[in-house]
């Protein structure tokens, strides 16, 4: 299975829109697609999540559905394949992840709701899950329960040759029953609070009349200036050919470019991680967000940009900006598991974690290639995870990792592995129990 975006790169101004189609395509266009959950993550700083829509060719499905359920938000209608692999916080910050039901037969609605609802992105879902078994059956199949309505009376006409019509429908509830072989769009969310964005979609067919590609489009407002990435996250796909019920995902990353795009001032930085001193074995780049601020901009413009490990462990990445050339700019250095740090000189220099700090801003940017080695100060780590960073070092942060102790699959690794050793240990607490003298990002 393939995630691909189209357009692979928005280009756009501040005030303008970016529109992507985010296609889910089997690669060898044979294995079927029952369900999909697809999580995203984006810079909030420039753009703002807008909508999103489920593949075209169900829409007239979704509006039937629309009209034939009691309008609550995301009124579902349909029986999920698969739950959502997202991890749900914990009331003490930490993450359960979902398991992803095998199986949708049951014999009772507990085993429904039991199955289903476990960290599950459906609205209500221990009201509206139920066992659908067949009259005359012992067992049935889990399912999403429609809304029932009380239609005013009204007069339908009979489709047959001659002109007829039925007597008034009564005011009394009628109970619509699931469509056979629909799809819907299950769950959205945009929280622009995060920069993350997730959407489920499920669908009710017979393994013949499901098909091998599904296209959603993601919208978005471009509120500010800057290059970076609408990055999946997390996705997972289910058919009835996939091996343990799961495809394996190969995704892209999109990309956005607003205001003038390259820029006349290249910024290219040496980082250090705290708690890594050589080039990870297991993770060898991260996505970092590099912002300039002072030198007479009104805010500070963001690019986020790959940056890669070299022998030494040290992170190297280049970012561009279109800002005049001046000698009193400021950086901004935020990784994606690390407190945003502030640096006015160009040879910052800390003798103690942390320890160093600044107002404004002293570095001169120049038209063209301007290089600073910044391993003279620690990059925090801390405010996790990737793409729900929340710009403060916490107890969520810690619960996070506390509740992935000795873990090392994918899932882990991506939200808590702090010195990318391929495993969530005692290490990765140890590191954001020092960053805690920075206890929250640096503007």
């Amino acid at each position: 299975m393939s995630a691909t975006f189209e357009p692979t790169t928005c280009r756009g101004d501040k005030g303008s829109s970016c529109n992507y189609a985010l296609t889910i395509k089997s690669n060898d266009g044979a294995k079927k697609i029952s369900a999909y959950y697809v999580a995203l993550s984006f810079d909030k700083a420039i753009l703002k999540g807008n909508a999103v829509a489920g593949p075209a060719d169900v829409k007239g499905l979704l509006a039937q559905n629309v009209l034939t359920a009691t309008p609550t938000p995301a009124t579902n209608v349909g029986a999920p394949t698969a739950i959502p692999p997202t991890a749900v916080p914990t009331a003490g910050g930490g993450a359960t992840p979902t398991v992803v039901p095998t199986s949708r037969a049951c014999t009772t609605d507990k085993e429904c709701v039991d199955r289903f609802c476990g960290g599950s992105a459906i609205p209500n879902c221990s009201q509206v899950m139920y066992c659908n078994i067949p009259a005359g059956a012992a067992s049935g199949t889990c399912n999403v329960r429609t809304a029932a309505i009380t239609p005013p009376a009204t007069t339908i006409a009979v489709p047959t040759g001659g002109a007829g019509t039925t007597p008034p429908v009564g005011g009394g509830p009628v109970v619509v029953p699931p469509k056979e072989a629909t799809c819907t769009m299950v769950s959205t969310n945009v929280d622009n609070d995060n920069g993350t964005m997730s959407l489920l979609y499920v669908c009710d067919s017979a393994g013949a009349e499901l098909k091998t590609s599904y296209t959603n489009t993601l919208s978005f407002d471009v509120i500010g200036e800057g290059e970076g990435s609408l990055a999946v996250t997390n996705i997972q796909v289910v058919g009835p050919q996939a091996v343990a019920g799961l495809y394996s995902v190969n995704s892209e990353t999109a990309k956005y470019v607003i205001g003038q795009g390259g820029g006349n001032v290249e910024v290219k930085m040496k980082l250090r991680m705290q708690g890594i001193v050589k080039k990870p074995s297991k993770r060898d780049s991260m996505q970092v967000r590099v912002g300039v601020g002072d030198g007479g901009l009104a805010e500070p413009v963001y690019k986020t940009v790959e940056f890669k490990s070299d022998d030494n462990g040290h992170f190297n990445g280049t970012a561009s900006f279109n800002v005049p050339a001046r000698k009193d700019y400021k950086l901004l250095v935020k990784c994606e598991h690390c407190l945003q740090r502030k640096v006015c000189d160009k040879d910052a220099k800390e003798t103690e974690a942390g320890s160093y700090s600044c107002d404004k801003g002293k570095i001169e940017l120049k038209n063209g290639a301007n290089v600073f080695d910044l391993s003279g100060i620690v990059q925090l780590a801390c405010d996790i995870p990737a793409g729900k960073q929340d710009g403060v070092c916490n107890s969520a942060d810690f619960a996070l990792v506390r509740n992935n102790l000795g873990k090392s699959d994918e899932d882990a690794l991506r939200k808590a592995d702090l010195n990318f050793d391929g495993i969530v240990n005692a290490v990765d607490f140890a590191l954001m129990t020092a960053a805690r003298i920075n206890i929250a990002d640096i503007k």
